[in-house]
């Protein structure tokens, strides 16, 4: 004999009209539009945040008025300066350039100072750039100045003395100065040739 049968119950799960599922779907993408605009806003300003801390990129001087290199050949009223370093923006090929000599060009070389007339520019320089940090501060009118003045220069360990252009050698380290511009110059006409260093 068979069971009797459970009579059906009708469900009281209530079901979603179509209507009810389109505004449902409808709100779900206009949420997410609105977290994607946020998150474009949040992007745009944060990049814009890091541009403007950024660091500017290195501004090369091309305004050169003096080159240092090492002597090459010398020729009768010429030699040739090779550089050691280029700026990145500076064809390879000015690596070599050549140097005309007239009779206006000077000639100097370097020379040690004494050690105590140095010891003393020293002193002096110290004492009169306290305001820098130099030393012990005073009490005086250098120390009102505007911190954002650079200190001068310190006195250097050397002189320049002329001399004659004998002193001009291969393989010498030299520092040509001339009037004009001579950053992209393949041929200088100096008015000073300054001997740094002579070769071994």
């Amino acid at each position: 004999m068979n069971p009797p049968l459970t009579p059906l119950t009708p469900s009281t799960t209530p079901v979603p009209s179509p209507t009810y599922a389109r505004v449902r779907t409808a709100v779900g993408v206009i949420a997410v539009l609105y977290l994607a605009a946020l998150l474009g806003v949040y992007t745009w300003h944060a990049y814009r945040g890091a541009v403007a801390q950024a660091p500017e990129l290195p501004v090369f001087v091309t305004d050169v008025k003096a080159l240092t290199g090492v002597v090459g050949e010398i020729r009768d009223n010429e030699f040739v300066l090779h550089l050691d370093t280029l700026p990145p923006d500076m064809p390879v090929a000015l690596a070599e350039r050549t140097v005309l000599l007239s009779d206006t060009t000077t000639f100097k070389a370097r020379q040690p100072k004494d050690p105590a007339v140095f010891a003393q520019e020293l002193t002096t320089y110290h004492r009169e750039n306290t305001y820098y940090g130099f030393g012990r501060a005073t009490d005086t009118a250098e120390t009102a100045r505007e911190v954002a003045d650079l200190p001068p220069l310190p006195p250097e360990p050397f002189t320049y003395e002329e001399v004659g252009r004998e002193q001009l050698q291969s393989g010498a380290v030299v520092t040509v100065l001339a009037q004009e511009n001579i950053y992209e110059a393949s041929r200088i006409i100096p008015t000073e040739v300054m001997v740094q260093q002579l070769p071994n």
